[in-house]
């Protein structure tokens, strides 16, 4: 089981596998201002979208989430 952490406070999404929580996060993604963690069952980070509070370096990116001018998510950088 992965928790789906959006660091808020306001509530959490689960899945089965790593994928699944990953799409869980996407569709739940929202403008926070705070970065998203995918944690195991021992509450260990295996996957995050670092949140960046300015449009620098999101032409790098392959899949990222933007809110406008505002701000976006990066890619999932998986631990290692």
């Amino acid at each position: 089981m992965y928790t789906v952490n959006y660091h808020t406070g306001a509530g959490n999404g689960t899945a089965e596998t790593l994928d699944d929580a990953k799409k869980v996060a996407d569709n739940g993604a929202c403008y926070t201002q705070e970065s998203i963690t995918i944690e195991d069952e021992n509450g260990q980070i295996v996957s995050m979208r670092h949140w960046w509070d300015c449009m620098d370096g999101i032409e790098g990116m392959e899949n990222p989430i933007r809110f406008g001018a505002y701000g976006y998510y990066g890619d999932w950088e998986d631990a290692v």
